[in-house]
């Protein structure tokens, strides 16, 4: 990119990243959304690394296409959304938790539970999908992240995924105590 449009990019850099750490650890909730997921997870040391890491273009590509989605409509992210949707994917992250992720307070919300999640558009390497998570509720501290690789906010196609957006900044203003 070039120089003068990184500015307009949202880059986060480490000093921010610490204020955001302090504003989350202090009883705050953060949405994270697209390619800065996994570096959200490095910045709060999350058990959870790259399901996709490693694999180049020709084992894996998935380039603006919709995915099937299964969900945890229990979840306070995904309050009233379906246990199955669709998710508007560009070769977004997915996530693999670790042993430890349920002891850490990280809950996959959405994944992909199928070797075949096309929907529409094209897929090489779909079946690696499968096992990954999309879309994470993670307690730290006092606070909250919401951690979503999938383009939720995509167009015409956020309809459907919109919630897990909105149903996020809702959840920054609950009671703790009321959300699980």
């Amino acid at each position: 990119m070039p120089e003068e449009f990184t500015r307009r990019q949202g880059v986060v850099t480490a000093a921010t990243q610490d204020k955001i750490k302090e504003f989350v650890n202090a009883g705050g909730t953060v949405v994270y959304i697209g390619d800065v997921t996994m570096a959200a997870a490095q910045a709060f040391n999350l058990p959870v690394t790259n399901h996709l890491e490693g694999l180049g273009q020709d084992k894996f590509y998935v380039p603006g296409s919709v995915l099937r989605m299964t969900v945890d409509p229990n979840d306070p992210v995904a309050h009233g959304m379906n246990k199955e949707m669709d998710v508007f994917f560009d070769n977004d992250p997915v996530f693999k938790l670790g042993a430890d992720a349920a002891a850490k307070g990280v809950r996959p919300v959405g994944w992909f539970a199928t070797d075949d999640p096309l929907r529409s558009g094209w897929a090489v390497g779909q079946e690696k999908l499968k096992g990954s998570t999309g879309v994470l509720d993670i307690d730290v501290g006092k606070g909250k992240l919401f951690v979503m690789g999938p383009e939720v906010t995509q167009r015409a196609q956020s309809y459907g995924t919109f919630k897990f957006l909105f149903n996020g900044i809702l959840a920054s203003n609950a009671e703790r105590s009321s959300m699980r």
